[in-house]
């Protein structure tokens, strides 16, 4: 796909992480699960997931405790507490980039394309998966495919409030209509919005393409490469 001296519409593509780059459903799932076993309480379908990410690590927790407890602070502590030892530990078990999402990665980065992961899951967990699946070092001396990667974290609000994508933006040197964010939600568009971005909606996502149109989405890519050629202004 790539050739030399290429020219690209977009010259940085931000992504999220869940449902974009990578398929985490089962992790996360097993992790819940695992933590709600723990504390009495049933399982979720793992399908039922889709619906609870995608706005952090608390609300997750929150959505998959029974209705009846989900106020109760003290228990849901306890949850997230029990979720996040466990899921730091097994974030990558199951967990595998999506078709297609490697080769892109590779070709963005060779056609000069600045590239980012902005993530609603805690930063650490963010560190873990982009390190394990993509070989990312959060280190400026081993620069890789990605420049900038930032997860949840008391740093900055979590997405969609835009705090991070405009850290981001301004560290890219670029003006915002040269950038694109991609996601697979509706929280990615609106978070893209709020920074003046445009976003591609990723269909192979969690939530899926009725959603991300609904949103307002700028383009929907199909398969991975779709979103090199929507970069590339081969569309």
């Amino acid at each position: 796909m790539y050739k030399d001296n290429i020219m690209t519409k977009y010259k940085a593509c931000i992504f999220d992480l869940d449902g974009t780059l990578v398929n985490t459903i089962a992790d996360i799932a097993f992790a819940a699960n695992y933590a709600l076993e723990e504390l009495g309480y049933p399982p979720c379908e793992e399908d039922s997931y889709r619906y609870k990410v995608g706005n952090g690590m608390r609300l997750i927790c929150q959505r998959a405790l029974p209705e009846e407890v989900r106020e109760n602070e003290e228990v849901l502590q306890e949850m997230i507490r029990r979720y996040d030892a466990y899921y730091r530990a097994h974030c990558c078990d199951r967990s595998r980039a999506y078709p297609g999402i490697p080769e892109l990665i590779r070709d963005l980065h060779q056609a000069g394309v600045k590239l980012a992961v902005i993530s609603n899951k805690p930063h650490p967990q963010t560190l873990i998966v982009m390190e394990t699946l993509f070989g990312y070092q959060e280190s400026e001396s081993r620069p890789g495919a990605f420049f900038y990667v930032q997860g949840q974290s008391e740093r900055f609000a979590k997405k969609p409030d835009p705090e991070a994508l405009l850290d981001c933006i301004a560290k890219t040197g670029l003006p915002k209509e040269e950038i694109i964010y991609v996601g697979d939600s509706d929280v990615d568009v609106e978070f893209a919005r709020r920074a003046g971005l445009d976003c591609i909606g990723c269909s192979w996502g969690f939530r899926g393409r009725e959603e991300l149109e609904q949103a307002g989405a700028a383009y929907i890519a199909e398969k991975a490469e779709d979103i090199f050629k929507y970069v590339t202004d081969r569309i």
